[in-house]
């Protein structure tokens, strides 16, 4: 059996944490220093809890580290610091270069992940990005559950790339479209757009009921999209719709995780408040 640590059980790390379980292997984690909530949605899907980070990481043959993109350093240098050998995956929203960064930090061997789609449950699929000399092994322990796992021929970055192109398109379209619906509401004319956008339903103005989730996420969304940016301009291409998405996250900041949020407060969030008539 595959023993598996994941830093930290967020709203995603829990449910990968769960497929790989699903999967057959053992996944723990260290509740140590860890919110109530992270207890909950570790418990609900099915890890163990183990109280000390070093003894979690010496019984693991592969660690996943799923969270917030600012902390992504610091809990490598965590993992780091205890000398741990196995599989390291930095599965974060991050650029190339943190990436690679950070796999210079480390004794394990890493493998760079991506995760694009919503969590992994019956029935929506997600897939899991892999690129690096370790993939084929990490994919191995999603076989048959709802985490598609994906080999990316390539060295550490790859994976990470991907994630930076598609988020910049996702996130940025939801940041647009909740600007544009802004803006007609600030003119008494949110029900003209969504009537046109029907006319396309392809877009993401067509879906103004999925901007309440956008903002409920914002706190995680305007790192990301920083770090699209820094990827951009590492790239020779232009950032600045990136930093402007950031922009829109940011401040939806008052509902941070508020998945109940009414779609008149989200808008209102974007506007200042000389602007509000």
């Amino acid at each position: 059996m595959t023993r598996v640590a994941i830093l930290h059980p967020g709203r995603m790390g829990a449910i990968v944490g769960g497929q790989a379980r699903a999967g057959g292997a053992f996944v723990g984690w260290c509740p140590t220093g860890r919110s109530a909530d992270t207890a909950r949605r570790a418990a609900a899907a099915g890890l163990t809890a183990v109280d000390d980070l070093r003894t979690l990481l010496d019984s693991s043959d592969v660690v996943i580290s799923l969270c917030p993109p600012a902390a992504a350093e610091r809990v490598a240098e965590e993992v780091a610091g205890c000398s741990y050998r196995g599989i390291f995956v930095e599965a974060n929203a991050i650029s190339p270069g943190r990436t690679e960064k950070i796999a210079g930090l480390m004794d394990a061997e890493v493998v760079d992940g991506c995760v694009i789609g919503p969590p992994p449950a019956e029935p929506r699929l997600a897939r899991l990005y892999l690129s690096g000399a370790g993939a084929e092994r990490v994919a191995s322990i999603f076989s048959g559950t709802f985490l598609e796992a994906r080999v990316i021929e390539g060295a550490v970055g790859k994976a990470s790339a991907l994630k930076v192109a598609f988020a910049s398109f996702n996130k940025a379209a939801q940041a647009l479209a909740a600007i544009s619906y802004a803006l007609a509401d600030h003119y008494g004319l949110r029900a003209e757009l969504e009537a046109e956008a029907r006319f396309h339903d392809g877009f993401a103005l067509a879906r103004p009921g999925s901007l309440p989730g956008s903002a409920a996420r914002g706190w995680r969304w305007a790192p990301e999209s920083q770090e699209a940016a820094r990827t951009l301009e590492e790239a020779g291409l232009p950032a600045d719709f990136a930093l402007a998405a950031a922009e829109v996250f940011e401040r939806w900041a008052p509902v941070k995780d508020d998945f109940d949020v009414d779609l008149d407060t989200v808008l209102r969030l974007l506007q200042r408040p000389s602007a509000i008539k």
